[in-house]
């Protein structure tokens, strides 16, 4: 799947989507990884906290956008970032800690890519990853129904989603030999945002692209203000007035 990203509007919620990259990082068995590669950099974020947490460690970053690439490049230094596709990546050396930081759930077939990005691991290596499982969320869901209705059907109808939401639990356990050698478990975050339209910009720099790169200027206006409507009415105000987003996330940890 290939379309383009904003990062700053992405970096827009940067403390919210940096929590479960430290949480991610703080689990972490190997603390002294020589060889890490971050998949999926996006703007940088993850890479700049794999680089202060282990600062003796040679870092690499790849990512599949030219835009997120430019922006990690000018923010971390001392990391070497490239152009590629995590489903087809074939390095020429292995890696100590390969780190995957919301960015395998949008891969077709994703065990089996797992499964291969584990033969990447030198011996003692970690692969960790955490992957959103939020597609049955009213943020996906609105967007789904409107896609389909009479407005928007015939607009959207080439629109290619992402795959279904990552599995969690044992899926993953036959990644490697020995289920001790595996730890998954899931986390709800509750981010607390002025008010719903912080919701949809939040998804704007995500879940929305496929949608919107798929409509003209005009088209993107009207579609955001019939999600933004929905959005209101399916996250209310609390009683401080702001509103919290829920959002499932799955992390893995698999060791060789």
């Amino acid at each position: 799947m290939s379309f383009s990203w904003e990062p700053e509007l992405y970096k827009k919620f940067e403390a919210e989507r940096n929590q479960p990259c430290a949480d991610l990082i703080a689990r972490l068995p190997n603390r002294e990884p020589q060889r890490i590669i971050d998949l999926g950099c996006g703007p940088g974020n993850s890479t700049e906290l794999l680089a202060r947490e282990f600062p003796r460690a040679r870092l690499w970053a790849m990512d599949n956008s030219v835009e997120m690439l430019a922006t990690a490049r000018k923010r971390v230094s001392g990391c070497e970032f490239f152009h590629d596709d995590i489903a087809t990546w074939q390095p020429a050396e292995k890696f100590d800690l390969i780190f995957a930081n919301a960015s395998l759930q949008w891969i077709e077939n994703l065990i089996p890519v797992m499964k291969r990005l584990t033969g990447f691991l030198n011996s003692g290596g970690v692969l960790a990853a955490q992957m959103p499982r939020a597609r049955q969320l009213p943020i996906h869901l609105v967007a789904r129904e409107l896609s389909i209705q009479p407005k928007w059907a015939q607009k959207l109808k080439d629109v290619t989603l992402p795959p279904e939401p990552p599995p969690s639990g044992l899926a993953y356990y036959g990644l490697v030999e020995g289920n001790s050698n595996v730890k998954s478990w899931e986390t709800v975050y509750e981010h607390l945002l002025p008010n719903a339209e912080h919701i949809v910009q939040w998804i704007r720099g995500t879940g929305l692209r496929p949608y919107l790169e798929a409509l003209n200027p005009a088209d993107q206006n009207e579609f955001l203000r019939d999600y933004t409507g929905r959005i209101c009415a399916a996250y209310p105000p609390n009683e401080a007035s702001r509103v919290t987003l829920q959002y499932t996330r799955v992390f893995v940890l698999v060791a060789r």
